[in-house]
C-alpha cells in the first residue's frame, strides 16, 4: 500500500469501539470499524475499506494505491 505519490507510508490503527466505524480520512484505521464496514457494507472490498481511513489524510493527499510495487 502506497500513498497517492507512490510512497510507502506508516499505516496506523487503533482498536476503536464496537459498532463505531471510525473517522473517514483520519489516517488511522479502526479495528472495530473495519469489522463493522465488512459486516454491514458487503459491497466494500479491502481497498475500499483501507481507502476510507487512509486516502485524503495526513498519510496521502489523494487516493491510496494497492498492488504490486
Amino acid at each position: 500500500m502506497v500513498n497517492s505519490d507512490g510512497k510507502v507510508f506508516d499505516a496506523q490503527y487503533r482498536a476503536g469501539s464496537e459498532g463505531n466505524i471510525g473517522t473517514a480520512w483520519g489516517g488511522v484505521l479502526s479495528q472495530w470499524g473495519t469489522q463493522y464496514i465488512a459486516q454491514n457494507y458487503r459491497e466494500y472490498n479491502y481497498y475500499t475499506i483501507l481507502s476510507y481511513y487512509y486516502s485524503f489524510s495526513d498519510k496521502s493527499s489523494g487516493y491510496i494505491q494497492t498492488g504490486n510495487y
